[in-house]
């Protein structure tokens, strides 16, 4: 597994099994992990972008919806 693989896969839409494991075990590796507690960024999009997204830039309003069209399709 490397990050070439993994990247191919993303670009054809599709992780296989072994990615998905690996992804999976490396980032559940507390001291070498790339996961990171989300709590402190979903407080931010609660309290602050959410209530006032209507009022933002339209480029971030874009932005927020190209995120949210991607993790539904997740």
């Amino acid at each position: 597994m490397n990050l070439d693989k993994v990247q191919i896969e993303s670009l054809i839409g599709e992780y296989s099994v072994e990615t998905r494991v690996v992804l999976g075990i490396a980032s559940r590796t507390r001291k070498a992990g790339w996961f990171k507690s989300i709590s402190k960024m979903e407080a931010v999009a609660r309290d602050i972008v959410g209530p006032h997204l209507k009022d933002a830039d339209k480029d971030f309003i874009g932005i927020v919806a190209a995120l949210f069209m991607w993790a539904h399709n997740a």
